[in-house]
């Protein structure tokens, strides 16, 4: 399979996260931004666009093992979430760090394998494929 606009769009949110990260680590004044705990809501909306935007369509595909490997870690890897919502408790820039990075790691892991997944076959249904010659 090869990268799609999508694939673009996801990467943008998660540069413009990573810029945000910057920007508040420098003491850039930010009217939505005031800290850790501010930062980690935008990054968790942030991290969710690029994931719906991102997003593989796993249904359409048949799966190989290395695919299934993927997929497992990128469901471990959905410990992002619970991970920005402790920063959001509890203010910790620590743990923000640790929590962008998770997030960053969770973009590579999904680009990486929309850059190298097989092209599926198309079908006309769900249930029926088309031969090829």
């Amino acid at each position: 399979m090869q990268l799609t606009v999508n694939d673009a769009i996801a990467t943008a949110l998660v540069a413009s996260g990573v810029g945000l990260y910057i920007a508040v680590q420098q003491g850039v004044p930010l009217e939505f931004v005031t800290g850790p705990r501010s930062l980690a809501a935008v990054l968790l909306l942030i991290g969710f666009a690029a994931c719906v935007t991102g997003g593989s369509r796993l249904a359409d595909e048949s799966l190989s093992i290395v695919d299934v490997a993927l997929v497992s870690v990128s469901a471990a890897l959905g410990t992002v979430l619970l991970l920005g919502v402790v920063v959001m408790a509890t203010g910790s820039e620590f743990l923000l760090g640790v929590f962008l990075t998770a997030m960053i790691a969770l973009w590579a892991l999904a680009t990486a394998r929309h850059a190298l997944a097989s092209r599926p076959r198309r079908t006309t249904s769900a249930r029926r494929r088309i031969p090829h010659p």
